[in-house]
Order: structure tokens, then sequence, then C-alpha cells
């Protein structure tokens, strides 16, 4: 298996979002790869190592076990999967913290939080 690096993975289709999450990782020297589709993040994942995930909890809402056991096997039983989403989808929130994705915010307050989650990732504090 390659070498761990200090890459953050980001699940998300939406162009502005993804700007943001990017945005804010550069401004505090974190990289990002931002993949668009559940395979995708799979594939990469399975070639390369990461500090750890966010994933768009709507984009991968039929394939959250999938998504989170399948990064658990290519990186490591601990890699950190946040998830993020609607507020008002509570059943998809609680969804994804039983499956093990920690933590499990609100997009609101994961743009609030997301800097310190970002470096927390890239020093492996988390």
């Amino acid at each position: 298996m390659p070498e761990e690096n200090k890459t953050v993975l980001v699940l998300c289709d939406d162009l502005i979002f993804s700007s943001k999450i990017s945005g804010e990782a550069r401004a505090i020297g974190v990289q990002t790869k931002v993949i668009k589709t559940v395979d995708k993040l799979i594939e990469i994942a399975s070639k390369e190592k990461f500090a750890g995930a966010l994933i768009d909890l709507g984009i991968a809402s039929s394939e959250l076990e999938k998504l989170i056991t399948e990064l658990r096997v290519s990186q490591n039983a601990k890699f950190p999967c946040l998830g993020y989403g609607s507020h008002v989808d509570v059943d998809l929130l609680k969804k994804a913290r039983s499956l093990g994705y920690d933590p499990v915010l609100p997009r609101s307050k994961f743009v609030v939080e997301l800097g310190a989650i970002l470096l927390s990732y890239a020093n492996n504090s988390c």
C-alpha cells in the first residue's frame, strides 16, 4: 500500500461548496481531493492513503454502509470519516452516526468547524 499522506478526501458534487472546502484547506495548508461520486471515491481510496474523508451524506445516502466499509478496508479501521448533511434530514444523520461516521454534523456546523476539522485530519489528531 502506498505511504500515508496528508490529503483529505472530499465527497461533494456542489461546485460552489467544494470550492469553499478547497479554499479553506488551501488557506491553512491542507490538500484536498474532491470527488463527485461514491464509486470514484472508493476507487481512489483503494490506490492511495489519505488523512481522512469529508462525506456529503446526501450524495452517499443510499451507499453509506458500503462507503464507510470500503474506506475502512482500504485505509484503516480507524480512518476518520466525517459525515455532513442537511439539519432537516434527521434520519440520514442518525443512520450515518450508527454506521460509524464520526462526527456527523449538520452542514451549518460543518462550515463553522471546517478549518479545525481539516487541521485535525492533517495533523492526525482526530
